[in-house]
């Protein structure tokens, strides 16, 4: 069986959730951990997410994660990449049952390793839908020392 790919973007502004999300208009900046999603827009689409872990330029694990608006489901998989990284996870069934917005983090990837200063750190979410993928837009961090 073939699967077509669909890429479709989607204008968006990166939201950064240490503890409380807040828009920025620069890149996160990685510290310890960090994470970072697509802001939604005025649609039930899911949006992709990226989680990193580490310090510094060292980064002990990455994931992928997926926004999902209230009472809706999405399955696919995450493809993360950057600063020498490339990991992408097996399809999944991401569900939220919950009455508010809630995001549904991948496998996480072990790196262990440093990355170069100034790396982007990215995740897409590729939703399975129609016998393809529609590939959202993605979620970025920076690294730095």
């Amino acid at each position: 069986m073939t699967r077509r790919a669909t890429t479709r973007w989607v204008r968006a502004t990166v939201v950064v959730a240490p503890a409380a999300t807040a828009a920025l208009a620069m890149p996160t900046i990685v510290t310890a951990a960090s994470s970072a999603c697509v802001q939604p827009g005025f649609t039930n689409e899911p949006t992709s997410c990226v989680q990193v872990q580490g310090t510094s330029t060292f980064v002990q694990s990455v994931a992928g994660g997926v926004l999902i608006q209230s009472y809706h489901s999405s399955s696919g998989h995450f493809h993360v990449y950057g600063g020498g990284l490339d990991f992408t996870s097996p399809d999944a069934l991401y569900e939220n049952r919950s009455f508010k917005p809630n995001t549904k983090y991948g496998p996480s990837f072990p790196v262990n390793h440093q990355v170069p200063d100034g790396s982007r750190v990215c995740a897409n979410f590729l939703e399975a839908k129609g016998g393809g993928y529609i590939t959202h837009a993605p979620a970025c961090v920076t690294v730095h020392t």
